[in-house]
């Protein structure tokens, strides 16, 4: 089992975002603002050292439907995993990244919006391999594309 955690982590820190494709759940029109309640989402993300599937919560729609209309819209395609700090994270959601260098500065490029808190710590809390959007506001708002396990 650690074993697998290592080659998953490795995956991760190695690999860039290429694709992200809907794998499951009710079909949304994508061009709408319309969000499913009744759900939970799973997105199919593909990367150069494999593939994972996310799950996002019915009970953080804001962030769900902003994560999946980001990624039908392509804005993860190609991007690259820019903060990489040994077993703690990987974070990506940097539109520069894509064919970026190791020279080039990431991280401070995002979209145009914040997203508000949707915080539930009774029922979702920071584990190994969980998905959220990176923070810039003390937890009151989350960052709109960009996102880290």
């Amino acid at each position: 089992m650690k074993k697998l955690t290592l080659l998953l982590l490795a995956a991760l820190m190695l690999g860039a975002c290429q694709n992200m494709k809907k794998e499951s759940a009710p079909v949304e029109p994508e061009d709408t603002d319309t969000i499913i309640v009744d759900a939970d989402q799973y997105l199919l993300m593909e990367t150069s050292e494999g593939n994972l599937t996310l799950k996002l919560y019915r009970e953080t729609p804001l962030h769900r439907h902003n994560f999946v209309k980001l990624a039908r819209k392509g804005y993860y395609d190609n991007q690259q995993f820019f903060r990489i700090q040994n077993n703690f994270t990987v974070q990506a959601g940097d539109p520069k990244s894509k064919g970026a260098t190791r020279e080039t500065p990431l991280g401070e490029n995002d979209v145009d919006y914040t997203i508000p808190e949707e915080i539930q710590p009774e029922k979702f809390y920071h584990k190994r391999g969980a998905l959220a959007m990176a923070s810039y506001y003390k937890m009151e708002k989350s960052s709109g594309g960009h996102f880290y396990f």
